[in-house]
């Protein structure tokens, strides 16, 4: 019984952490991607054309955040370089359709890491953005990020 008392709250935390991640998105074309959060500390990256791409907030110290991409890695990012648009990144092949649901006509096939706003939700799909002003929607579980 004891085990089945401390296994609720450790399930809830860890639910509760997923559920209610904090997200920001890249608003610059090029960032520089740190190992702390300075500019003292070495680039280990440079994302270029990351608009929208979407990073998940693990902390935040003095205009930096901390944050894990889609793809598990993590880095320091100068908060300036970030907004709290809602975006998402192809997690694998997503058809693009001109409505929500499987009927909608297929306007194009989205590879994986392509970076989308998302306009709306209707229930498990959402319409979004390119860069380039291309609209459609993704089935949700498709993209990461929000």
């Amino acid at each position: 019984m004891k085990k089945i008392l401390l296994f609720v709250p450790v399930l809830l935390l860890i639910l509760t952490n997923n559920c209610f991640a904090e997200y920001v998105a890249i608003a610059q074309e090029k960032a520089n991607i740190r190992s702390g959060p300075d500019k003292k500390y070495d680039i280990t990256m440079t994302l270029d054309y990351s608009i929208y791409y979407p990073l998940k907030v693990i902390a935040k110290k003095k205009g930096w955040i901390k944050f894990q991409d889609y793809e598990g890695d993590s880095g320091w990012i100068a908060d300036f370089l970030t907004n709290n648009e809602k975006t998402g990144i192809v997690k694998v092949k997503a058809n693009v359709r001109d409505k929500a649901g499987k009927d909608g006509k297929q306007l194009w096939q989205a590879q994986k890491g392509e970076t989308f706003k998302i306009l709306k939700e209707e229930q498990d799909w959402v319409e979004v953005i390119d860069i380039a002003g291309n609209k459609g929607w993704i089935y949700k579980s498709l993209l990461w990020g929000f």
